[in-house]
């Protein structure tokens, strides 16, 4: 946890910066300590994808440590005080956590991108008590940062005929729970600037995402409760517009408006599960089958691997 948190990449760049030898916390930290980033490497603004980790971070944080607080400002506005009071010592402990993603922007700047980040943040927890507030039986954060296919929770299985299970990891953003545990709903926060409606994209296959996340929370941390759907977060214009949910607990549960496509019968749900489940099962044959073949013409925007693909991008 301590290399990861100081920024360190593998442990072969940690053995050449300390020269070799015994791997003492206190040679890491003044060999950290000399390390500079390269000129060329800096950048005026904070990256996007850097920018979206320190805003999951302070999300987390918050929801883990202060849910109570969040709870009580539901009936209390007067909290709202203590929230944004509270926002400038998150901030202090997630960007002293995250200084090895800051390091790659300008100095001048890194101000202001504190002050745009605390903008977002305050933006989103006023959103969502706000709404919450409106709402007969609003769903709260129980699980933020939820990981499952670990040592300590076992991954999401899906049978294979005439072949090994199937077993998927992933890490769930958040997770709202009702008062009484009965409901759950999944939240994925996006940080970019638009989010595409993804209901399309589970039909066609080519979003897997929410339907696995819902399949594992259900399966593996709340198996008495009822899922209500899945929804992404446009946390930097405040958005809740994309997903699939059960179109019978909006202005309930959640509010969403009644002529979005996120909301589906019980058996569209049902539909998008199993259609779901066999793209994932069609997906994995393929692969183990060395069967990489292109389903779609157009080009790959955000793919980690995009340097070693064979397909062109005009």
């Amino acid at each position: 946890k301590i290399l990861v948190r100081l920024g360190v990449k593998t442990i072969d760049d940690l053995y050449a910066a300390i020269g070799g030898g015994d791997l003492r916390i206190s040679q890491v930290i003044n060999a950290l300590q000399k390390q500079e980033v390269p000129e060329e490497e800096i950048t005026p603004e904070v990256q996007p994808k850097d920018r979206g980790t320190i805003i999951h971070a302070l999300l987390e944080c918050f929801y883990r440590d202060y849910r109570n607080l969040f709870s009580a400002a539901l009936t209390d506005a007067s909290k709202e005080k203590e929230i944004s009071a509270l926002l400038d010592q998150l901030l202090d402990e997630v960007f002293l956590q995250h200084d090895h993603l800051l390091q790659q922007s300008a100095p001048a700047l890194r101000p202001f991108e504190r002050k745009a980040i605390r903008k977002v943040i305050e933006k989103t927890l006023f959103l969502e008590l706000e709404t919450a507030r409106a709402l007969s039986t609003p769903l709260l954060p129980s699980h933020c940062e939820w990981i499952f296919g670990t040592e300590h929770v076992k991954p999401l299985s899906l049978s294979l005929e005439n072949d090994d299970d199937i077993l998927i990891q992933g890490r769930v953003d958040r997770i709202d729970v009702s008062h009484d545990g009965s409901s759950f709903l999944i939240v994925d926060y996006k940080t970019g600037k638009s989010i595409e409606s993804i209901r399309k994209k589970i039909e066609d296959g080519l979003h897997l995402q929410i339907p696995l996340y819902i399949a594992a929370v259900q399966k593996l941390l709340l198996p008495h409760a009822s899922a209500l759907g899945g929804l992404l977060f446009a946390v930097m214009k405040g958005e809740k517009t994309s997903g699939m949910l059960k179109k019978e607990h909006n202005e309930k549960s959640f509010s969403l408006s009644s002529r979005s496509r996120a909301l589906i019968s019980e058996e569209e749900w049902e539909d998008l599960l199993e259609t779901s489940f066999k793209y994932t099962r069609d997906y994995v044959t393929a692969i183990r089958n060395g069967n990489f073949s292109h389903l779609t013409s157009e080009p790959c925007k955000y793919c980690t691997f995009a340097q070693a693909c064979r397909r062109g991008t005009s």
